[in-house]
């Protein structure tokens, strides 16, 4: 490593999320022997500790041969206590730190700079490994240590909080909109009048600027929160805490048992060492060894307030993504209201070929001749289509006529989709303007060039492809358009997809039905005006069951989600037997496991539009984005109908039941999306039929 460059290691709390991470250090074992030796030995070394602690501590790892099962077990089950989410959180970050080790093993040389560490109380036991270890054999050794510390330190918060209070509920709010001194008053004050038995009063564990959080047995905190006179009206939200943190009394006695008696506390310190974020106010800490920095270790993290003065900004490649502009232009809509309005009423909107396009009569036959030599020929003569998609206004654009009229008919559409998304933007090149124009990035996407077949008549061999796609420079680029379009302008697509039997002969995609023969082609442009866009997650593009669910479960862990926090899928849904089934058994397969009596809503909008190519999924986004902003879940298209036999066994992968609406109007989307027309699939029996 650069001699000038300076490694800071910091250990945050217990809030991370774990349901993947594991997956993914398991997966990293699977080719490094000696991190599944640690990973084998500190489930050995845990297990066999918890036979002597409380039951619910023993329970939380009952049935398990490793710490990979432990997600299958409190993935969808919850975790009451919150024990295997603490245990999972220590494992994850001992094993990056021995990973980071691996790696650079100069960072523990103790002939070079020592890097700085930084540990949030959660993660002061993570931390405390560092100082004590020379290299990644002693690391190794003090992580499996540790781990144990960490383990006794969460069962004697599991015999405070079932002492304290054994009920549901949550042990954690933040309150905004008072000063923490404040707030901590407040509550003293009206915890003394209420007859609040000191070991269950609510306190202040973390405190911030614009906010704090209120830590306590969940009765109390139902009391001081809705009943305070300063607490009551005060913008606050729950937190996934499940005991005491920061706020817990805790005696001598109490730190000899979680520090315990092992030969390693022996060893000795550097110098001065000094971890950020332990003893903060002390400014003359010092710790003789390892079992006194140990100590003070748990000491801060069950007992002392959280005082954060300023938050680290959050790495750029974890920013969400905003929608900020966006237009379209399809079958039976010239804007997106009346894309909308054609989703809302579930219309259906398939029609033949209309002679602007091409002559159908000319390419049209009951049944394909057998291949060889002759005129193309096909089977299917519908599709969707948008209306007037020649119209153009060339001087807008400072584009001469005949430019125009030579110009690909897609590009045209993309200009105008372009425009108007930026409009919506709020977009301005102007000489005030807040955005570099050179920080925008265009993201295009198209499947088929029919254009150039035209072209190539009229120009003969002399022409070029415009490309209207620009590459992504590095993270320079603060806002990004992404577009796709189809526009179907010649016969030569229509008879070879007619010819590989994958379009309808019969009309629209029949999505989820039994008589599914096909996808119908479509007319789409659409574009969206993205900020703070990042990365490119690569799309689903196979029928294949397996490789969709790999793919899920990778965009969710990029996302940071979890399956149950997905409250709609918006399906391919192309009306065909193979992809049908194949999207359905994957979708059911991740997302099957639900909270109890939640409703999971599944839709596509091919059955409205048809499938608009690369442009097909510009419209499924469409139709997401106004699902959030009208606040409404709209009707499924060509349905009720009986679905489709070659779904997968939905009772066996525990979709027991599916609701079907028989109504034509949409539905109001609840807070968790509860609500669906015509599709809902329920994670458990609610009627019995």
């Amino acid at each position: 490593m650069d001699s000038n460059h300076h490694t800071v290691l910091l250990f945050g709390d217990v809030t991370d999320r774990w349901v993947s991470s594991i997956d993914y250090v398991y997966s990293q074992a699977a080719t490094k022997p000696w991190l599944q030796s640690f990973l084998d030995s500190l489930f050995s070394a845990i297990r066999s500790g918890t036979r002597a602690m409380d039951r619910a501590m023993q329970d939380s790892l009952r049935n398990c041969s490793s710490f990979q099962e432990l997600p299958a077990k409190y993935r969808y089950t919850g975790d009451e206590f919150g024990m295997a989410h603490a245990m999972l959180i220590y494992v994850i970050r001992a094993v990056d730190l021995l990973k980071a080790i691996d790696r650079e093993p100069q960072l523990l040389d103790p002939n070079r700079p020592r890097p700085e560490v930084i540990g949030i109380p959660g993660g002061l036991s993570s931390a405390a490994v560092v100082p004590t270890s020379t290299n990644l054999k002693s690391l190794y050794d003090a992580c499996l240590e540790a781990g144990r510390v960490w383990a006794r330190l969460c069962n004697l918060i599991l015999v405070r909080l079932r002492a304290m209070e054994e009920c549901p509920g949550t042990w954690g709010w933040a309150v905004l909109g008072i000063p923490a001194k404040e707030l901590g008053k407040t509550l003293e004050q009206f915890q003394n009048v209420m007859g609040v038995p000191s070991p269950k009063r609510a306190k202040v564990g973390v405190n911030e600027d614009r906010w704090s959080t209120v830590i306590g047995p969940p009765s109390s905190l139902e009391l001081v929160l809705n009943e305070c006179p300063t607490q009551k009206n005060l913008p606050k939200n729950e937190l996934d805490i499940h005991a005491l943190q920061h706020t817990l009394s805790i005696s001598e006695a109490d730190i000899d048992y979680i520090v315990g008696n092992s030969l390693l506390l022996d060893t000795p310190l550097p110098l001065g060492y000094k971890i950020c974020g332990l003893d903060e106010d002390r400014h003359d800490a010092a710790y003789s060894g390892w079992s006194h920095l140990l100590r003070a270790s748990v000491s801060q993290t069950l007992s002392r307030p959280l005082n954060i003065v300023q938050a680290p900004p959050t790495p750029e490649s974890r920013y969400g993504i905003a929608v900020i502009g966006m237009a379209g232009k399809g079958p039976g809509s010239d804007d997106l209201e009346g894309f909308w309005n054609v989703i809302l009423k579930g219309v259906d909107l398939h029609q033949e070929v209309p002679p602007d396009r091409f002559d159908v009569k000319e390419y049209y036959c009951p049944k394909h001749p057998p291949a060889g030599p002759g005129k193309c020929t096909m089977t299917c003569r519908h599709g969707c289509f948008m209306n007037n998609p020649g119209h153009f206004d060339s001087k807008f654009f400072h584009i001469s006529p005949k430019e125009a009229m030579l110009m690909d008919p897609a590009h045209r559409l993309f200009l105008m989709n372009a425009y108007e998304a930026l409009e919506m933007a709020g977009y301005s090149d102007g000489q005030t303007r807040w955005t570099d124009p050179t920080k925008i990035a265009t993201f295009f996407g198209q499947c088929n060039d029919e254009w150039h077949v035209v072209g190539h008549r009229k120009l003969g061999d002399k022409f070029t492809y415009p490309s209207c796609l620009h590459e992504l420079n590095g993270k320079g680029h603060r806002y990004g358009r992404s577009r796709g379009r189809q526009r179907i302008i010649h016969s030569h697509s229509f008879t070879s997809l007619s010819r590989s039997g994958v379009l309808s002969d019969s009309g629209n995609c029949k999505t989820y039905r039994d008589d599914a023969d096909g996808y119908c082609r479509a007319d789409f442009s659409g574009a969206v005006v993205l900020k703070r866009l990042d990365d490119v997650i690569t799309s689903i593009t196979t029928s294949d069951a397996a490789a969709q669910e790999r793919l899920f479960h990778k965009v969710l862990r990029k996302a940071c989600v979890t399956p149950e926090d997905i409250s709609y899928v918006e399906i391919n849904g192309t009306g065909t037997q193979v992809g049908d089934k194949a999207e359905m058994g994957a979708v059911s397969s991740v997302f099957s496991k639900r909270r109890d009596g939640e409703l999971l809503p599944v839709g596509a909008i091919k059955a409205n539009l048809g499938h608009s190519g690369a442009a097909a999924g510009m419209s499924s986004l469409l139709k997401s984005i106004f699902m959030f902003q009208k606040g409404t879940i709209p009707p499924q298209a060509g349905m009720p109908h009986t679905l489709n036999p070659n779904f997968p066994p939905l009772t066996q992968r525990g979709w027991s039941k599916i609701v079907r609406w028989n109504w034509n109007a949409p539905c109001l989307v609840g807070r968790l999306g509860l609500y669906i027309l015509e599709l809902i699939f329920l994670s458990r029996l609610l009627i019995d039929s």
